[in-house]
C-alpha cells in the first residue's frame, strides 16, 4: 500500500490572474499488491496494466496513475479514483479524463518506490519530473552538455556531480514534457541558460524557452523538478512550492524507505527493515528522524538521532 503521501492544492499567481492546480507525491513500496489495481484503475486502465509482463513496469504504471488520480481527485472534487482515467495520447503523453469533464491536463513521473504528478488547467501548462540521484544521468549527459551547462554544473555541484547531472536531467525532461516533445528533442535545444539559488533551491531559466522556468528541490536522495511559466509563483497554504515540497520530502521516513530498496536483496534483513518502517510510520509527523544509511546492500548503520 501507500507508505507516505503528500497531496495538496496549489495556488498559481500571475500578474493579473490566478489559477488552481494540485500536486501529489507518494511512496508506495507495496503498491503492486493484488487488490490495489482494482481499487484505483478504470476498466480501460486495467486492460493496459494486465498487458504488462514485468513487475517493474506494472509498479511504475500504478505509481504514476495513483499519484495522477490523487492529484486529479483533489482538483476536480472526485471521491472515487477509478472514476478518473489516465490515457496516453499519440505521443504517449498522459491525458486525464473524468465525468466532470474539466479542461485539465496532467504530468506524471516515477522513480523507484516514488511517484509524482501534477494536475493543472489547460490554460496554465506545467510539468513534473522526479529522479533518484545516481550516476546513470551522468553517463548519458556528460558528453552532451553545452558549455554554459558545464559551467553551471561546475559552479553549483562541484562536490556532487551525481546530483548535478540528475538535476540537469530532470530539468530537461520536465521541459520536454511541457513542450510535449519528450526527449526526442535534441538536448542542446533544451539548454539551461542560468541558475539562481533561493533558500537552497534552484531556479533555472532556458536559452530557447524564456517563457518557462524550472524549480528544483533536492531531498532524501531524489531530485524533484517542476517546470511552469516564468511569471508564475506557486503557493501551498501561503507557503512557496519549494518550501513545502522540500519540507515534506526531507522528512526522515523517506530515508528509511530508500534504505529498504537496498535491504530487499537480503531476506534476513527485509523483515527487520519493514518492521522498523511500520513503527516509524506511526510516529512520523511527531518526530524529526535522521538516520545515516549505508549504501551497501547488507549494512544498515544504526545512528538514529530522534529530536522532538
Amino acid at each position: 500500500m501507500v507508505q507516505k503521501e503528500f497531496c495538496e492544492r496549489i495556488l498559481l499567481q500571475r500578474p493579473g490572474s490566478t489559477h488552481q492546480a494540485a500536486i501529489c507525491i507518494c511512496c508506495a513500496p507495496a503498491i503492486h499488491q493484488p487488490y490495489f489495481p482494482g481499487a484505483i484503475l478504470h476498466s480501460d486502465e486495467l486492460l493496459g496494466w494486465n498487458s504488462l509482463h514485468y513487475d517493474r513496469k506494472q509498479k511504475e504504471f500504478l505509481l504514476g496513475r495513483y499519484a495522477a488520480k490523487r492529484a486529479g481527485a483533489n482538483l476536480l472534487g472526485r471521491d472515487r479514483l477509478a472514476d478518473i482515467v489516465i490515457r496516453n495520447g499519440v505521443f504517449s503523453q498522459p491525458l486525464i479524463g473524468s465525468p466532470a469533464g474539466n479542461n485539465v491536463q496532467v504530468s506524471l513521473s516515477h522513480s523507484g518506490d516514488w511517484g509524482a504528478a501534477i494536475v493543472f488547467p489547460e490554460a496554465h501548462p506545467m510539468s513534473i519530473d522526479i529522479e533518484e540521484i545516481s550516476g546513470r544521468s551522468g553517463e548519458v549527459l556528460k558528453d552532451k552538455l553545452t558549455a554554459i551547462e558545464q559551467q553551471l554544473l561546475d559552479e553549483h555541484f562541484m562536490g556532487n556531480k551525481s546530483t548535478g547531472y540528475t538535476w540537469i536531467w530532470t530539468v530537461k525532461e520536465a521541459l520536454s514534457k511541457v513542450l510535449k516533445t519528450g526527449l526526442t528533442t535534441p538536448l542542446h535545444v533544451l539548454e539551461i541558460s542560468s541558475v539562481t539559488r533561493k533558500d537552497g533551491d534552484l531556479i533555472a531559466q532556458f536559452s530557447n524557452f524564456p517563457q518557462y522556468k524550472a524549480l528544483t528541490v533536492t531531498a532524501s536522495y531524489f531530485v524533484y523538478t517542476l517546470v511552469l511559466p516564468r511569471r508564475t509563483d506557486g503557493y501551498i497554504n501561503g507557503r512557496t512550492l519549494a518550501a513545502v515540497i522540500s519540507g515534506w520530502t526531507g522528512r526522515g521516513l523517506s530515508v528509511f524507505v530508500y534504505a529498504l530498496q537496498f535491504l530487499r536483496s537480503d531476506p534476513g534483513l527485509v523483515g527487520i527493515a519493514e518492521g522498523v518502517i511500520d513503527v516509524l510510520d506511526v510516529v512520523d509527523g511527531l518526530l524529526h528522524i535522521h538516520m545515516a544509511v549505508a549504501v551497501d546492500m547488507h549494512q544498515w548503520i544504526d545512528a538514529a538521532d530522534l529530536l522532538l
